[in-house]
């Protein structure tokens, strides 16, 4: 296996939410470039479909705060179901305040405020 190979097979499944195209495609190309694998969705009701298919698979959810369909805090609350150990990151423009009254008591962790960079979502996908 190739140095390049083994990058793409440590860094894993990320399930990228986000209903503003622009950003959702920008994200997951570059995710790709870093040799992670993007599953994309454009709401929440698509988002859980994802999640129920790729359960074991995935490494990571990056999920958008406000996104159609299903609720995002529905969304978190089915794949802390599904599996508790995932890693959820959560993406919005409001504060981290706002975001955490919306979210209580549902254990996501870490959190950008956008707008953000590659660079912080390379680093909490680390």
């Amino acid at each position: 296996m190739s140095a390049v190979e083994n990058r793409r097979a440590a860094r894993g499944t990320v399930l990228m939410v986000e209903d503003e195209e622009t950003l959702r495609i920008a994200i997951s190309t570059m995710l790709r470039r870093e040799g992670f694998t993007v599953l994309e969705a454009t709401d929440g009701l698509a988002a859980l479909e994802l999640l129920r298919k790729h359960t074991d698979d995935l490494t990571a959810m990056f999920l958008d705060v406000t996104v159609p369909g299903l609720a995002s805090p529905d969304m978190l609350r089915e794949a802390r179901r599904l599996r508790p150990d995932l890693r959820a990151i959560l993406a919005s423009a409001h504060g981290e305040e706002r975001v955490s009254s919306m979210f209580g008591g549902l254990g996501f962790q870490p959190f950008l405020r956008k707008p953000y960079r590659l660079a912080d979502v390379l680093k909490l996908l680390g």
